[in-house]
């Protein structure tokens, strides 16, 4: 059909069709070994890659699982996390948290606040306050802010009395941010056991993703006990130091 083709290595052969390299191979135009050993190499080397593919695409199924959050939230409304939004919004913020795997809901919730420690580091004290006033509000805490700022520390005052915030000397710690949140934070939560308020400020993340949360101890307890949430979503209590 074609005559005895001459081709001796696999680069010198056309692309043909599938018979058509079967003709030269039966015709032994072709050394056998020139054709049959690349093929394998490129059959390993493709296997390799998709087998390699196949793992890395299930790692990233497996992270971005979201957990079930429904039994947990349920319980939460039960303790009136919800309490302080309108009653017409709950299943809509319900339904925010179950989509993105989030439990807390964001300002949405009327419970959960940015905070940035950064930003609190740097004099933005005053005005985290500020964003969590209504919440304070509810629970029979009125304050009025001013603060201190400056290379030789941070100062709030609230209602007439001083908080240091850090000194001079704690202005040159690598955890300045650190000490700010815990102060700032403890701070609030010396005011809402004041009024005889059950709720407490929580940390959650860190840095600039800070989030600070309203909880009730019982919350706190109902969310650490689901077993549900990976260690870096759950809140933290905040030390008392004021």
């Amino acid at each position: 059909m074609h005559g005895r083709l001459k081709f001796k290595t696999l680069e010198e052969i056309p692309w043909l069709s599938l018979v058509t390299y079967l003709e030269i191979i039966r015709k032994g135009g072709v050394n056998l070994r020139n054709i049959v050993l690349p093929l394998l190499i490129l059959v390993l080397v493709l296997s390799f890659i998709a087998g390699c593919s196949s793992k890395t695409t299930n790692k990233l199924v497996k992270k971005n699982v979201k957990p079930d959050l429904s039994s947990l939230l349920k319980k939460l409304d039960e303790l009136g996390y919800y309490k302080y939004i309108d009653s017409s919004q709950i299943e809509r913020v319900k339904n925010i948290s179950l989509d993105a795997g989030y439990v807390f809901g964001w300002e949405d919730s009327g419970r959960d606040f940015s905070a940035d420690a950064e930003n609190l580091a740097e004099g933005g004290i005053p005005e985290f306050y500020n964003e969590i006033r209504n919440f304070l509000k509810k629970q029979n805490v009125d304050i009025s802010v001013y603060d201190d700022f400056s290379d030789k520390g941070y100062t709030i005052k609230i209602n007439g009395k001083n908080y240091v915030i850090y000194d001079e000397k704690e202005l040159k710690s690598e955890n300045i941010w650190e000490v700010s949140t815990i102060r700032s934070f403890s701070i609030i939560n010396s005011l809402l056991k004041e009024s005889n308020s059950k709720e407490r400020l929580y940390t959650l993340y860190g840095g600039n993703d800070l989030r600070a949360v309203f909880l009730t101890e019982e919350m706190y307890r109902v969310i650490i006990e689901s077993n549900i949430l990976p260690e870096k979503e759950l809140p933290q209590p905040v030390p008392d130091t004021f």
